[in-house]
């Protein structure tokens, strides 16, 4: 009796440990993070070392979300970008990702919207956004292009930070992170609201 009480707690034991490491799991899969954040590509909204909550994933993104995508563009080191193409030079399969660490942007444009945008701003269907000049000139006078059903339109909210006017589109793979809140420092510790810029209404 003492041996069958005996086995039957240590399958209970172990019953527990099983649920309590699957939990774990699917909380670190689903559940919030703590980031810092590094740049100041959407200052005043974020500065440099700020503490924030995130939300993985791209579930309820809406025009105006801040959140933390992998740019398919370098934002490391020369060294690391030549690093990176050493490493791949002999290889059948193209590089797994991009260089460079994820950067936060603004959601400006959601899968299906038609985006024009030229060096006066952004225009989503009939709303046009008066966003920064860019770093380099644009290709053409205006740019259109039609979002596919993943795919997301990003800005920069401060110059010399290349956004979707550059690099195009970033597919729903390469966002991480919806910023929710900001926890530290105390004083700027808050939700992080909508930031896009007021619409004018116009074309």
């Amino acid at each position: 009796m003492g041996d069958r009480a005996k086995r039957r707690r240590r399958r209970f034991f172990f019953s527990y440990l099983l649920l309590a490491v699957i939990s774990f799991a699917v909380f670190r899969s689903l559940g919030p993070v703590i980031i810092t954040v590094r740049g100041t590509s959407l200052s005043p909204v974020l500065e440099d070392g700020d503490i924030v909550l995130a939300r993985r994933g791209t579930r309820d993104l809406e025009r105006g979300s801040v959140v933390l995508a992998r740019a398919p563009l370098r934002t490391g080191s020369r060294a690391g970008e030549l690093f990176h193409r050493l490493r791949y030079r002999f290889s059948d399969s193209p590089p797994p990702g991009p260089v460079g660490r994820p950067v936060p942007r603004v959601v400006a444009g959601l899968p299906g919207d038609l985006i024009q945008w030229d060096h006066r701003g952004v225009l989503v269907g009939s709303d046009r956004y008066e966003v920064i000049l860019l770093h380099q000139d644009l290709p053409g006078p205006e740019e259109t292009v039609l979002l596919g059903d993943d795919e997301f339109f990003l800005l920069a909210l401060q110059p010399g930070r290349a956004d979707s006017r550059i690099v195009g589109p970033l597919d729903r793979s390469r966002i991480l992170f919806r910023i929710q809140s900001i926890i530290l420092p105390v004083d700027r510790r808050g939700i992080v609201e909508s930031v896009l810029p007021e619409s004018s209404g116009v074309r």
